[in-house]
């Protein structure tokens, strides 16, 4: 972290005060009455100083060195991309990649899932949903709240790029912030099954990428910092003192 950074958050201080509550969940995590997930997700909450100003459905890439989606293993995640008409000549640019398991344009989204409950059954199905850049902005009409409120939103991808696999493969190896027009923003940075080093590798990648991503000021503009689980309280690793 840079000097410039390190002046608007203690670094060193959060990854000492994370390294404990990543070990207080993983601590958490093994007791019987906890339902025992391997991909139960660590994530990490941050109260904002300034809400955003122009709030945005369009999730925020963030690159981690520690992924924890495996695209090789199908029977553990799902993901979907949804592409330009014409379906099939898209297609043909589109790599085999074993987790993508769905691929549709966006004509058959919207005339195959039009009754909310196909919407909510399509919700369902996929882990990650991606889509060409080029139709995003038509997306949110077609898909409907039930994907805003589940934190589904598609993610952006470029099907232009020179080598569309490792684009499709970048967008399902990264984590994403949304922002929203409130001060709460919700980064996953790794499973309870991960070590507690990758996690803070994690952790600490995604701060770098924080200071030029989150609005009105980036680092400067971070409250409070805790972590949790959806099975734990949350646990505190910084909280500026005014």
């Amino acid at each position: 972290m840079t000097e410039a950074e390190e002046s608007k958050l203690p670094l060193q201080q959060v990854l000492q005060q994370s390294s404990q509550a990543i070990n207080a969940l993983k601590s958490h995590h093994k007791k019987p009455e906890v339902a025992k997930k391997d991909q139960e997700m660590v994530l990490m909450n941050i109260t904002l100083k300034k809400i955003s100003p122009k709030p945005s459905v369009k999730p925020v890439r963030l690159h981690v060195p520690h992924p924890w989606r495996d695209l090789s293993d199908n029977s553990k995640l799902s993901v979907c991309l949804i592409v330009k008409d014409p379906l099939e000549e898209s297609k043909k640019r589109i790599p085999e990649i074993s987790c993508l398991q769905y691929v549709d344009s966006v004509k058959g989204l919207n005339n195959k899932h039009k009754p909310f409950e196909a919407k909510r059954m399509l919700c369902a199905s996929h882990d990650l949903f991606l889509a060409d850049e080029r139709v995003l902005p038509c997306l949110p009409k077609i898909l409907g709240k039930v994907f805003f409120n589940k934190k589904k939103i598609p993610v952006a991808v470029d099907l232009q790029a020179k080598n569309v696999g490792e684009e499709i493969e970048k967008a399902i190896s990264s984590t994403y912030m949304h922002l929203s027009s409130g001060p709460c923003v919700s980064i996953k940075i790794g499973t309870i099954s991960q070590d507690t080093k990758s996690i803070l590798d994690n952790l600490e990648a995604v701060i770098h990428q924080l200071d030029k991503k989150l609005p009105e000021g980036g680092l400067q503009n971070i409250r409070a910092i805790s972590l949790k689980t959806s099975e734990s309280i949350s646990l505190p690793v910084f909280e500026l003192k005014i």
